[in-house]
């Protein structure tokens, strides 16, 4: 496959199989649906170090730390003892539970309204975050 450009794009993995997630919500949506209760807690915690890690990839991805190989395994170890060390302590605390759902809810809900605005606006990416790495990312046909 290639874009308008020339360059070829190579589909990963999950792109190529996207029944095996369409089979993942199948299994998982119902029994949380039915066990909602029973398992909130659970869930809460992993949509927490999920997006706790997330965020640390995205602000480490920012500041160009995963510019080496080992960089990026660096922040991804760094970003994952944090949100594990971060569950492991909102694990006895329930009301800071609440407040880290607070702030993930927040978080993702900014980041929406951020994308919507980029699109109507027609912002660029580039502009926003000041590096120009969006020129080392295209492909130049040749």
């Amino acid at each position: 496959m290639s874009d308008p450009a020339g360059c070829t794009i190579e589909l990963n993995w999950m792109e190529k199989n996207p029944w095996i997630l369409g089979l993942l919500c199948l299994v998982i949506g119902p029994v949380l649906a039915l066990f909602g209760k029973l398992y909130f807690f659970m869930v809460t915690l992993v949509t927490i170090a999920a997006s706790l890690m997330a965020f640390i990839l995205i602000l480490g991805m920012s500041l160009e730390y995963d510019s080496t190989s080992g960089g990026l395994v660096l922040l991804c170890c760094l970003a994952s003892i944090i949100a594990i060390e971060t569950v492991l302590l909102l694990k006895s605390k329930k009301h800071f539970i609440e407040i880290a759902l607070g702030l993930v809810t927040g978080y993702y809900l900014g980041m929406t309204i951020f994308a919507i605005l980029a699109v109507l606006f027609k912002w660029s990416a580039v502009g926003l975050t000041g590096h120009g790495r969006l020129e080392e990312l295209s492909c130049v046909a040749s």
